[in-house]
């Protein structure tokens, strides 16, 4: 058994604003890594977008978050669907099963019922190598979503490079945060 097997990334994430239980999030990251990874359940919970309870799932979120109380910047949320596609958050979201789920600092695996996709997600030093097994007939996507603020990102198909830039910050006026994945 490795030591890693010992680490509960979920211990103290049933917390929120009015009651702490830890105030930490399930991250899915390297040790000081420039990004970590996480399920974002509710995004209308600011800082606490997790609870591991919740049955259903927005994404994963890219974040820089320490701490829910210290808020997040340079974020995103990574989404895989099929099928129909849903931009809006409160459309995208998919049944999920927290306990079928794996959340380890190491590796994270979600399947997003209503899209029938299980991602798969390894962290790095500066991201995650993820892998999507599209289990549907339906035509198959990664949506790239902002949390908050602006978002943009463009294709680079000669390259196989998804390129962009978010500002979601919190009090600084001009943080940028490039995002660049390779296909």
């Amino acid at each position: 058994m490795s030591l890693i097997d010992y680490v509960n990334s979920k211990m103290g994430t049933k917390s929120n604003r009015r009651y702490s239980n830890g105030n930490t999030v399930p991250f899915t990251q390297r040790p000081w890594a420039m990004a970590g990874f996480s399920p974002q359940t509710s995004s209308e919970q600011e800082g606490w977008f997790y609870d591991p309870d919740d049955r259903g799932i927005e994404g994963v979120r890219l974040t820089h978050q320490p701490s829910p109380w210290i808020r997040d910047y340079g974020n995103i949320v990574i989404m895989p669907q099929s099928g129909k596609p849903f931009i809006n958050v409160e459309e995208r979201w998919s049944g999920y099963k927290p306990e079928a789920s794996i959340l380890q600092p190491d590796y994270m695996s979600i399947d997003f019922l209503r899209y029938q996709t299980k991602l798969e997600l390894t962290p790095t030093t500066r991201g995650a190598c993820i892998r999507l097994n599209f289990l549907s007939e339906a035509q198959p996507r990664l949506g790239l979503f902002p949390v908050k603020d602006g978002f943009t990102c463009e294709i680079d198909p000669q390259k196989g490079l998804i390129k962009g830039y978010t500002t979601a910050k919190r009090g600084s006026s001009n943080a940028i945060l490039p995002v660049i994945q390779e296909l």
